[in-house]
């Protein structure tokens, strides 16, 4: 593998380990894609591996956890931010001593009766941005409890930055350079810095890659107890599910829609009993193969994972 080939692999690489801590994934689905990731790069799918690309679901759960109030995720938080930081340092080599690293709110938490923060923002501003990306900022020391609430100025002066007048991370850097802290700063830069992460991780709907080198050949998926379906991608992206066997019961993940898909289904005779399953007597199209692995399976599932091609990869 060439220089180039590595590092954009690697990339690849880094935007599925970022996307699976921004969907929340535990440790044992987590497993299993970097399982299924080794066995297609062993039988020489390279880029073109499922596991390594994202589906548009994917990338929509994971702009969403973006945008949404990310502070209330200490390990997404921390890791999105000195991401953020190395990106915005632009320099090559940067470090960070992560023992010493902590998130702090620019507008705080609990501002103190009277200050200029409950001038600045209304109660729905204050929990509005409070917790999300453009409120938030890096620093190398301890909490201060009495520092977090003060004002902007005060703040910047006496807690955000070092004795030198300056901040060790970038991140920090903007919010020194800005000269007021309201809801439309803050707005303003919560949304750079969600496209900037968007850009980083190729997480915009442009990007979705449910199709691979089987797109146009069959696929097949298969559960426990004898659920199992045939499917392929149809020629504008979407998902035909050609014929399946559905389990009937389904899980708390699987989504409304999805069990009301089924329910009209069988009233219509589309979807039928056979035994102890549910049979697909006509072909029945999804917008991704993730939605079409979920109504199969009757929970919330990865497409690209499981969906096979003939040759099992």
């Amino acid at each position: 593998m060439d220089e180039s080939s590595l590092l954009s692999f690697l990339t690849s690489l880094e935007r599925l380990a970022a996307s699976m801590l921004l969907q929340r994934y535990y440790a044992t689905p987590r497993a299993s894609r970097y399982v299924e990731l080794l066995k297609q790069l062993a039988a020489g799918r390279g880029m073109q591996s499922p596991a390594l690309k994202l589906s548009g679901e994917e990338l929509a759960k994971c702009r969403n956890e973006l945008d949404g109030e990310i502070y209330r995720n200490s390990a997404q938080a921390k890791y999105v931010l000195l991401r953020l930081d190395e990106d915005l340092a632009d320099a090559s080599g940067v470090s960070y001593e992560h023992r010493v690293v902590s998130i702090e709110h620019v507008l705080p938490q609990t501002p103190r009766e009277g200050s200029e923060w409950n001038e600045d923002f209304t109660e729905y501003d204050h929990g509005q941005w409070l917790h999300r990306l453009g409120n938030l900022v890096l620093l190398s020391r301890s909490k201060n409890s009495q520092a977090q609430n003060y004002d902007f100025t005060e703040k910047k002066s006496k807690y955000f930055q070092s004795s030198r007048g300056t901040s060790n991370f970038a991140l920090t850097s903007q919010v020194l350079n800005s000269v007021s802290w309201t809801p439309e700063v803050v707005e303003r830069r919560h949304s750079d810095l969600v496209n900037r992460l968007v850009g980083i991780w190729n997480l915009g709907e442009e990007n979705a890659e449910e199709s691979d080198p089987d797109a146009h050949g069959v696929l097949t998926l298969f559960g426990t107890g004898g659920v199992h379906a045939l499917g392929r991608f149809s020629g504008n992206g979407h998902f035909v599910v050609e014929e399946a066997m559905v389990r009937p019961q389904v899980r708390v993940s699987m989504r409304n829609s999805f069990k009301d898909l089924r329910d009209g289904l069988r009233l219509k005779q589309v979807l039928v009993e056979e035994g102890d399953l549910l049979k697909l007597v006509e072909p029945l199209t999804f917008t991704s193969s993730s939605a079409a692995a979920e109504f199969v399976l009757g929970y919330s599932a990865s497409g690209p994972l499981m969906w096979k091609s003939v040759s099992g990869v």
